[in-house]
């Protein structure tokens, strides 16, 4: 007999079922015909959603009965890191044929600590690789047990080196970009802004430390060999140095603990 068939997506067309086929048979030879996954395909007639396992009978599908199919969405379960206010996993789930943009706008209306943020300065990465905005999820290889997408944040201009700023104590760390050219004094900007927005402990008196060596504000980020992923911290205190040899003099610490 003779089924019409109306996709969501598509033009209706017309297929030969046979007689007590089941509905499980009839989608494996619309996927085999039309390509169309029989896995996502969901049949509804007359209001009733139609089971794998029913047939042309107990579905009563008779000759020229119009069957809606519509596509199932597939989800994608993704682990993403969020850097504030302190590190955390959060679980999210979306549709495939979700982009990364959308999955952006997912983690900013999500997160209470990233709503002044706008998507622009947000960052996504997965295993090493920066996922691109236009890119859908299903494209991605964002899930699996080894799979975590890290938020990080990078301001207009800064896009060279992502390192990790982290309080004295380890207790605050956050992912930002910075250019490897700049000066350590930029740090001192991005600090305020991130002080003011995400609450990151800041006080009146503090410096960086890179690989346990006190970094100076006035050379490059590269100068002092900063490398991808590296961690910066920041202390709270002072430095002075030497008038004529530009070493370092003293380090006075606060007591006070980030």
């Amino acid at each position: 007999m003779d089924v019409i068939f109306e996709p969501e997506n598509g033009a209706p067309f017309t297929m030969v079922v046979d007689f007590y086929d089941t509905i499980k048979e009839i989608k494996l030879k619309i996927q085999h015909y039309y390509a169309i996954p029989a896995a996502e395909q969901i049949f509804t007639l007359n209001g009733r959603v139609l089971p794998d396992d029913g047939d042309t009978d107990s579905c009563e599908i008779y000759q020229n009965s119009r069957i809606a199919i519509t596509i199932a969405d597939k989800k994608v379960a993704l682990r993403v890191k969020i850097p504030t206010p302190t590190p955390h996993i959060t679980s999210i789930e979306m549709p495939e044929h979700h982009t990364v943009r959308n999955l952006k706008d997912k983690i900013l209306e999500s997160e209470p600590s990233l709503r002044s943020v706008t998507r622009a300065v947000l960052v996504l990465q997965c295993k090493g690789r920066e996922l691109h905005e236009d890119r859908r999820l299903g494209e991605c290889d964002v899930s699996g047990e080894d799979a975590v997408v890290e938020v990080s944040l990078r301001w207009r201009g800064a896009n060279t080196l992502k390192v990790t700023l982290r309080s004295k104590c380890g207790t605050r760390r956050i992912p930002v970009w910075v250019n490897a050219s700049d000066n350590v004094e930029a740090l001192r900007r991005l600090l305020r802004r991130l002080s003011e927005e995400f609450g990151f402990p800041l006080q009146q008196e503090y410096f960086f430390i890179h690989v346990q060596d006190v970094m100076d504000d006035d050379k490059s980020f590269r100068w002092h060999g900063v490398s991808q992923d590296d961690i910066i911290d920041v202390f709270p205190g002072s430095v002075t140095y030497g008038s004529t040899s530009g070493k370092v003099k003293r380090i006075v610490f606060n007591k006070k603990n980030n």
